[in-house]
């Protein structure tokens, strides 16, 4: 009997024993983010953040590769947590535009890490200097807008569109509309089978130095009425494209801009989003986020930065950072 109860007491401290460590693996939180490609600043920034959640709590942390418009549906389904996109789609998901299906009005913003500038550069050769003009003279223009399904080309369709112009009217006007990359857009202008190239990013635009380097580039000013619809409709702000951000381009460019913005969902903590948000936006993470990019550099200059512009509501623990960031400021 006495031997029965030994056991027994031995199989008690096993399973309590068990039992603590089940309780202690239940108790880690295991968080997915979706970034950009592996080699890009964005996945970078995934990586320091999941660094810096594990220091502060008991969390696993798997960082993936995405894209901007696959990351909001991944998030808004809590496939992910946590990720990147731009203020343009984070806006759209939340109204259910294009290109989304649906609103995904779960979807919360955290910060915004880099301002993305668009940009209309035209040969300086091309004979009209607004869009405005473009319709008037129904010039033939050959123009690379960015591969089909990005935000570029949806964004630079936009900003014909607002201009009372569309795809088919440059074909119908003996021009080109070509969907390829910046680098094979640069190729295309330097041999002289384009006019001209949209962008969307940070300033200066590599590509963009290099093609006016070996072609006489302009820009061309978006109107106050085109600024004004693209704000109200799609979420994207005023901007300048400063004088001398391109050699030779000595004159402000009026344009719209949007951001690189980090977001999460409402199925994530106050406490979780909080965390999320200081490891982007402290005074320490914005130096270790500044090494990463001039973009990010320039941008991230302050707390401040980091919660404007981000183009949806913010989390209330994103929230929370910043109104306690503004208390001590």
């Amino acid at each position: 009997m006495k031997h029965l109860i030994k056991i027994t007491a031995a199989t008690v401290l096993t399973i309590g024993t068990l039992a603590a460590s089940t309780l202690s693996a239940a108790a880690t939180e295991t968080l997915n983010f979706t970034m950009g490609s592996i080699s890009g600043s964005m996945y970078a920034i995934g990586v320091q953040v999941g660094e810096e959640l594990k220091k502060e709590d008991d969390i696993n942390v798997n960082v993936k590769s995405g894209g901007a418009v696959g990351n909001v549906i991944l998030v808004s389904r809590d496939k992910a947590q946590f990720g990147h996109s731009s203020s343009g789609m984070a806006f759209a998901a939340r109204q259910g535009m294009e290109p989304f299906d649906e609103p995904m009005d779960n979807v919360y913003g955290l910060a915004k890490v880099m301002e993305s500038t668009f940009q209309l550069v035209l040969l300086e050769s091309v004979p009209v200097n607004s869009l405005a003009e473009l319709k008037e003279e129904q010039y033939p223009l050959r123009l690379a807008v960015g591969p089909k399904g990005r935000e570029l080309e949806l964004l630079s369709r936009r900003v014909l569109e607002a201009n009372g112009i569309t795809y088919d009217d440059i074909r119908d006007w003996g021009g080109r509309v070509e969907f390829v990359s910046i680098s094979d857009a640069n190729s295309l202008i330097r041999d002289g089978h384009l006019d001209g190239v949209t962008m969307l990013s940070g300033l200066p635009y590599a590509a963009i130095v290099e093609i006016n380097a070996a072609r006489e580039m302009k820009l061309l000013s978006l109107s106050d009425e085109t600024i004004d619809v693209l704000g109200d409709k799609y979420g994207y702000i005023a901007s300048k494209i400063p004088a001398g951000t391109y050699e030779g381009i000595d004159t402000p460019t009026s344009t719209v801009a949007g951001g690189v913005i980090l977001l999460t969902n409402d199925a994530v903590s106050e406490e979780t989003a909080y965390e999320m948000t200081k490891a982007l936006c402290s005074d320490a993470a914005r130096k270790r986020l500044a090494s990463l990019s001039n973009s990010i550099k320039t941008y991230l200059v302050s707390a401040k930065a980091c919660a404007s512009g981000v183009g949806i509501p913010l989390h209330p623990g994103a929230e929370k950072f910043f109104r306690e960031v503004s208390a001590t400021e």
